[in-house]
């Protein structure tokens, strides 16, 4: 019998239970304990009575590990799970002294053969991890864990125990995802374990624990229909960073940011035996989760409405450990958007706040979160009249802030420009009739506009200052754009690698106040403030950088 434990939140279910399929069709002596981190999880999974699991509630894991109370608060969610990984496995041995074995594994995983040979490889020693093996290209990853927290064991014994209880102690002490003196969320402690554990092994068996980031070096083939890294069969493969879960394109499945050649890959191999298999058992238990009478959400990126700064500058810089942005309530993780698809108008009513309607509410995705503030924006940047809209740079792939407005305004009342086409202006003109594309900022403000959908083409200027005045004294009524910004940390600029090239570009990183004390003196208000998910970390900044969305308007401007 082998025993797992893993943790399962209702956002992912489908890729918890795809994994669980998987394991039991390579392991069938198996025992599989799943924290679930929201109790429409739990319920979802008693309901399925699935033979091998065993649902475990939080908490009941928080009553037995009261310490973890102490630290949820100044941790962002992510962080918190992160913080729970060590005491897990001990509240499964405590609840069963008689087990010998247990694992963590992470949830987004697909077996495609047995486990058995990891196993072997532990024989009779206490601890097994297995390495991240990154690729050249990824090599600078390691700063991040030599050793991949997406499967340890520990055995029940005195120094797999002492082990358990040294990672609890440290996960505890600090447990934030982002570098800082050698330690990174749950993972860097690991590092230190062959130093310190004796009776440890690094798992060599090449199939175990192919991921993103050693892809482009692992030498991958077909025998007979199943998958072999060089000369051992792959076991599980780890689906870190899968973005989309339904486009049949590599491009969507996050191994971009791992690399940015996809064209150096055998697709034949990598998307039609691996990840085109996940996609499939994905949607399976999709299906399978709904016959449960649950809906499973359908995003990974979410948003959270704050207070205006103004407000939120009433706060004090404290020292701590745990960093500033961890201290803010306002940007409390647990507010992150959820609101079911039919209540998108009432979220809109409530002065454009995507607001939490109910526990298993559906999680509304990046473009409809985008699409509340723009309709909102649209929506009271006009009294009657004609809707102006300057668009600084479009969008990845086509013009949805178009459409949007189009479906608002109508083409009679609506003038769109475009200014730097994200693609040939040509191609742009003929899929989107009576689009008018400006060839620079000069010629767009010659006759300003009621709207500009900045981005970060403002934010990431260097003379950004400047740029706001001249749009400000244009006579621009409205402005969206992107920021990244931090509390204490004065203004910094960063290099971000674009995913799916080698070139970087520049991050300019704003101090809060600063930017607040800048709008009030150009005379801009900040209408709405949207802090996204995807926050920036780096290395020898205290605090993790966070991405808002800011929609500032002309004071003194007429609001409908």
């Amino acid at each position: 019998m082998r025993y797992f434990c893993t943790y399962f939140d209702a956002r992912y279910l489908s890729r918890g239970l795809a994994m669980y399929r998987s394991l039991a069709r390579h392991c069938p002596a198996f025992r599989l304990y799943v924290l679930c981190l929201n109790d429409t999880c739990y319920d979802a999974l008693n309901r399925a009575a699935l033979p091998h699991l065993v649902p475990i509630r939080l908490p009941d894991l928080e009553q037995f590990d009261p310490a973890l109370a102490a630290v949820r608060a100044r941790r962002r969610r992510v962080e918190y799970y992160f913080t729970l990984t060590p005491s897990l496995p001990l509240f499964i041995l405590a609840a069963d002294p008689e087990i010998d074995l247990i694992t963590y594994i992470d949830a987004d995983i697909l077996f495609f053969s047995t486990p058995e040979p990891i196993y072997s490889e532990l024989g009779d020693q206490s601890i097994l991890i297995i390495g991240h093996r990154f690729s050249e290209r990824n090599a600078h990853r390691a700063q991040y864990g030599r050793y991949n927290v997406g499967w340890v064991t520990w055995r029940n014994d005195r120094q797999g125990r002492a082990c358990l209880d040294t990672y609890r102690e440290r996960c505890l002490e600090w447990c934030y995802a982002f570098l800082e003196n050698g330690r990174f969320a749950d993972q860097r402690y690991l590092d230190a374990w062959p130093e310190t554990f004796s009776r440890l092994v690094e798992a060599r068996h090449r199939g175990c624990n192919v991921a993103p980031w050693n892809i482009d070096t692992d030498r991958l083939m077909l025998r007979d229909g199943q998958v072999f890294v060089d000369d051992d069969r792959l076991i599980f493969y780890h689906f870190h960073a899968l973005k989309s879960t339904t486009e049949l394109d590599l491009s969507g499945m996050g191994i971009d940011e791992y690399v940015p050649n996809l064209a150096g890959l055998d697709r034949t191999v990598i998307f039609g035996s691996i990840y085109l298999p996940y996609l499939l058992a994905l949607a399976d238990a999709r299906a399978e989760i709904e016959t449960l009478g649950f809906a499973e959400p359908e995003t990974v990126e979410a948003a959270v409405q704050v207070p205006l700064w103004r407000d939120s500058f009433a706060w004090s810089h404290q020292v701590s450990e745990a960093p500033a942005w961890n201290r803010l309530p306002e940007i409390d993780p647990h507010r992150a958007l959820a609101c079911r698809a039919d209540a998108r108008a009432e979220a809109e009513r409530d002065a454009g706040a995507a607001r939490r309607v109910d526990p298993g509410g559906r999680l509304l995705d990046a473009d409809a979160v985008r699409e509340l503030i723009l309709d909102r924006v649209f929506r009271d940047a006009v009294d009657g009249g004609p809707l102006d809209v300057l668009d600084w740079g479009g969008a990845r792939a086509g013009l949805p802030a178009l459409s949007l407005a189009r479906r608002r305004r109508g083409t009679r009342t609506l003038r769109y420009r475009l200014l730097d086409a994200p693609v040939p202006a040509e191609d742009l003109a003929e899929a989107y009739p009576g689009l008018e594309i400006v060839r620079s900022l000069a010629d767009a403000l010659r006759e300003p506009p009621r709207v500009i959908l900045a981005g970060a083409r403002v934010s990431e200027c260097a003379d950004w200052p400047a740029i706001l005045a001249l749009l400000r004294g244009s006579g621009v009524a409205w402005i969206v754009l992107d920021v990244h910004t931090t509390t204490d940390h004065d203004g910094l600029q960063a290099r971000r690698r674009v995913c799916g090239s080698a070139s970087v570009r520049p991050i300019w990183v704003h101090k809060r106040r600063e930017l607040a004390e800048a709008f009030g003196r150009l005379g801009l208000a900040v209408a709405d403030e949207y802090v996204w998910s995807d926050s920036v970390y780096i290395q020898g900044c205290v605090e993790s950088i966070d991405h808002r969305t800011i929609v500032l308007r002309r004071e003194g401007s007429d609001r409908a």
